[in-house]
């Protein structure tokens, strides 16, 4: 694959664009089971309706909603400064706020819907791959890594915001405030990590 992209003909697209500022990843647990069990006019109204929240949010405190993988929307803002770390908290506990009504009205006993986000800083790349009438985004990276491994970690600490120590460093509060949950081993890592969790 790295001898096919080194091959490849330079054109006006970039195959890769290295980012660094602050990426939070937003992943609905549930979606993929309640998919599978409801009529698929609802399924689809439902993930417009994210969809289109999430860039609502996002635009509205200064970032974008930058590549969705299944479940899991993720939003980016373009520097790693106290002021972009505030922003992007504010914008998913807004968007935790919106989505709320959402979620419950269409979630059933059998198959509930709840979000969970976790947020970063840091370096990631936004990329496009596959032939040029199938091109298709990825984001890959340090960041895009970490803060996947702490979505895998939201619904046993029963936090719903997660924020990687690099964030919270640059964190300056406000009316959010951020605790301190200890260190933890992400997935496929060698060395734990310090998280904190947003409080209402």
């Amino acid at each position: 694959l790295a001898h096919q992209v080194a091959a490849q003909t330079p054109s006006g697209q970039s195959l890769g664009r290295p980012c660094h500022g602050v990426l939070a990843a937003v992943r609905i647990a549930g979606m993929d089971r309640w998919v599978s069990q409801v009529d698929t006019l609802q399924a689809l109204a439902l993930i417009h309706a994210l969809h289109t929240t999430a860039q609502q949010s996002a635009t509205q405190y200064g970032g974008y909603l930058e590549h969705a993988q299944g479940s899991t929307l993720y939003l980016t803002w373009p520097e790693s400064t106290p002021q972009a770390v505030a922003a992007s908290l504010h914008s998913v506990r807004h968007l935790h706020t919106l989505l709320a009504p959402a979620l419950l009205q269409n979630e059933t006993l059998s198959h509930p819907l709840s979000a969970y986000t976790a947020i970063e800083s840091g370096a990631y790349l936004l990329g496009i791959v596959g032939e040029s009438d199938s091109r298709r985004s990825v984001l890959l990276g340090p960041v895009a890594n970490d803060v996947m491994g702490m979505l895998s970690l939201g619904e046993e600490l029963a936090s719903p915001i997660l924020v990687g120590p690099k964030a919270a460093q640059a964190f300056v509060g406000g009316d959010a405030v951020l605790q301190s949950l200890g260190r933890f081993l992400l997935p496929d890592q060698h060395q734990a990590k310090h998280l904190y969790r947003s409080a209402p």
